[in-house]
């Protein structure tokens, strides 16, 4: 495939909010190439800063959650004025702030290509050091990965609602050159095809057995999970239930099946044996009020709360322990309910401080359930009953993909996905019941020209190569 081999000329990556960037963290652009790696640490140090940029408040600390929900049905904007509105009335413009959705993925690429330019130079001195080297090396190809599937998911159409070999993407980067390169859009299937390509590779240079792992960094079952979830997307369904099946059989993950326990998975840092891959914040890092905790608080920002649509849904089969983490709170914001998934306020301090939890073992067992109920295998009704039995909901008679859209819709809520899977799925968003806020509009199509974003005014003004995605 074309592959475009461009460092991105929106460097304006390195002025966005997070606390720790690129720069700051390696200090490589000050290096000659030869000493920019002396060893193992080096490499480590920048893997680091890449999963440090992801706990900003404009990604996986909040944005890409609130992206992800508010967009939906299921999640609103409290009020006007809420730094969530313009996702949640779909009036995002080029010039307006969304940027960051663009910059720092690839301010994430950057860094992952300029470390595997160096893989050469990184030097070993045992057989236990290679060993850690290959697994810093596949967390790298992992995070530029992922880094293009946001992006693609977020600038591109859905594979479901189009045609992925002409639709426009994003640029596929993955060689460092000069900032005044001139980058084009890649089509939505070459960008996929990119990221399997990473994720082979990650997979590839995985140790076999290794138990050396880093929290909060890939180990095998995230990298085998994520691909499942970008197979998914692709609507790859025999790769879909591969990868996440790979992820089932190891027994490394369970469900919890009790309210108090899935209540409390939220506070801790494992997620009660649940987390798959998890950002980890601490006090010192974490976006605190910016983040996704102070947005859901009623005492914070309360800038998202649940629709009473959802809330009424979610609350009708009494025994399901997922209600747990739904309160409403008619005396501080609005009578709509409040989810209790982020909840590490400190008393004392005032600081948020959550665990993201990227990817769950549920997500895992929903993926799988998926694919086979489109033809990836035969068991799309037990993997879904496992989760209903351990949550404690209504078993399903059948397992159709409206079924497990259900099942997904209870038990990720809050997790940035509701509204990629309607339109991945090229399911019409539409919003029910009271309590929306005036003028938002209350159904689109998968199609509509809303259900992706316009590439930023300030990628567009010095890149002529770069085309605008159609209405905006």
């Amino acid at each position: 495939m074309k592959k475009i081999t461009y460092l991105l000329i929106a460097m304006v990556f390195l002025t966005t909010s997070c606390k720790k960037e690129w720069f700051e963290v390696t200090k490589s652009s000050t290096l000659a190439p030869k000493e920019a790696f002396k060893g193992t640490k080096d490499a480590r140090n920048a893997i680091n800063g890449i999963f440090s940029r992801l706990q900003s408040e404009n990604a996986y600390g909040a944005d890409y959650l609130t992206y992800g929900d508010v967009k939906g049905d299921d999640v609103q904007t409290s009020l006007e004025g809420k730094r969530t509105l313009s996702m949640y009335i779909m009036q995002e413009t080029a010039e307006a702030n969304t940027g960051t959705f663009w910059s720092r993925p690839y301010g994430n690429i950057m860094g992952v290509n300029y470390l595997l330019s160096m893989k050469d130079e990184i030097l070993t001195t045992s057989d236990a050091d290679l060993e850690y080297k290959n697994y810093i090396l596949a967390n790298a190809y992992a995070l530029r990965a992922l880094s293009h599937f946001d992006l693609v998911r977020i600038y591109g159409k859905m594979p479901h609602n189009g045609n992925p070999s002409t639709d426009l993407g994003v640029p596929v980067v993955t060689t460092s050159l000069e900032t005044t390169a001139k980058v084009a859009r890649n089509t939505v299937a070459e960008v996929y095809t990119q990221v399997y390509s990473d994720l082979d590779a990650a997979l590839a240079l995985y140790p076999s057995g290794y138990s050396g792992t880093v929290d909060g960094w890939f180990n095998l079952e995230a990298i085998n999970a994520l691909y499942a979830r970008v197979a998914l997307y692709k609507e790859d369904w025999s790769k879909a239930y591969t990868k996440a099946k790979a992820v089932i059989s190891t027994n490394k993950y369970s469900l919890v099946s009790t309210a108090d326990d899935y209540k409390a998975m939220w506070s801790d840092p494992k997620c009660k044996g649940e987390a798959i891959l998890t950002i980890i914040n601490t006090a010192e890092d974490n976006p605190s009020r910016e983040g996704i905790g102070n947005l859901w608080s009623p005492s914070g920002y309360g800038a998202v709360v649940l629709t009473n649509s959802f809330i009424a849904d979610a609350t009708a089969v009494v025994s399901d322990i997922r209600s747990s983490i739904f309160e409403r709170n008619t005396t501080i914001k609005r009578d709509n309910g409040y989810l209790l998934k982020y909840p590490g306020l400190d008393g004392t301090t005032g600081v948020m401080t959550n665990n993201i939890h990227i990817i769950r073992y549920s997500e895992v067992i929903l993926i799988a359930a998926e694919a086979a109920a489109n033809g990836a295998g035969s068991d799309a009704l037990t993997l879904l009953n496992l989760l209903q039995t351990k949550r404690g909901g209504t078993l399903s008679a059948t397992a159709t993909t409206a079924d497990i859209l259900a099942e997904r819709r209870l038990e990720l809520v809050g997790e940035g996905h509701r509204f990629f899977d309607l339109m991945r799925t090229g399911t019409t968003m539409t919003r029910t019941g009271t309590g929306h806020l005036t003028g938002v509009p209350m159904s689109i199509l998968a199609n509509d020209k809303r259900a992706i974003q316009p590439i930023p005014r300030y990628e567009l003004d010095v890149n002529p190569n770069i085309v605008q995605n159609t209405g905006y």
